[in-house]
């Protein structure tokens, strides 16, 4: 699954104007420095082997968005309460819709499950740096018709991007100081603690040794 989402060309990138459409797919398309390139992966990464693969390509995974059906609204607490009728036999085809409709929610809990376990292992600490930590966690409305789905995509996506863009920007306006490495000379804060018997070592003479090598 990862090759095959590795090999998968770029599509031309295409420079869009303000959008003054109230779609949120297309006002994400549009916003100013943002980004213009987007490949959709459904059910991608499937599993936790396949976000461990994805670490060797820091950046490939800029999000994961959970399609959920919207809940059911809840029902009304003064109604009166019905009696239970006799239920007939269901029909064949009830059977096949109703193992069908419980087959659908058990799929739904294994993604959800997985989300919260993507979302943990990204959000971890790791020696030398996690290259999944920038990667965003949201969820969205899974509509009946894909145009609603990508809309509702694109509404989750929305103030992230512009948080991302405006911590690009705070970063560009910040001066990179680049110096030669050169040797550090600890020879003083050593012979401070050298005189000291290492069961008497305590934080603030740690402290006032540092303070008396860089002063």
């Amino acid at each position: 699954q990862l090759k095959n989402v590795l090999a998968r060309p770029a599509p031309e990138e295409k420079t869009e104007a303000p959008s003054e459409s109230d779609d949120p797919a297309e006002r994400l398309m549009c916003i100013p420095d943002g980004p213009r390139l987007f490949h959709l992966c459904f059910d991608f990464p499937k599993d936790m082997a396949t976000l461990d693969a994805m670490r060797k390509h820091p950046g490939l995974l800029d999000a994961v968005v959970l399609l959920a059906p919207s809940p059911p609204p809840p029902g009304d607490p003064d109604a009166p309460a019905v009696e239970p009728v006799a239920a007939e036999e269901p029909t064949d085809e009830e059977k096949e819709e109703k193992a069908e409709r419980a087959e659908m929610k058990l799929a739904g809990q294994r993604r959800e499950k997985l989300f919260q376990e993507m979302r943990q292992a990204c959000s971890e600490q790791r020696t030398g740096g996690n290259a999944m930590g920038d990667t965003v966690f949201t969820t969205a409305v899974l509509a009946e018709e894909p145009r609603a789905s990508l809309s509702a995509i694109g509404r989750a996506l929305l103030i992230p991007v512009r948080y991302r863009i405006e911590y690009a920007t705070w970063r560009r306006s910040i001066p990179l100081v680049s110096a030669d490495p050169r040797p550090i000379d600890l020879r003083h804060y050593f012979h401070a603690l050298s005189s000291v018997p290492p069961g008497c070592t305590s934080v603030p003479l740690v402290l006032n040794a540092l303070l008396e090598q860089v002063s």
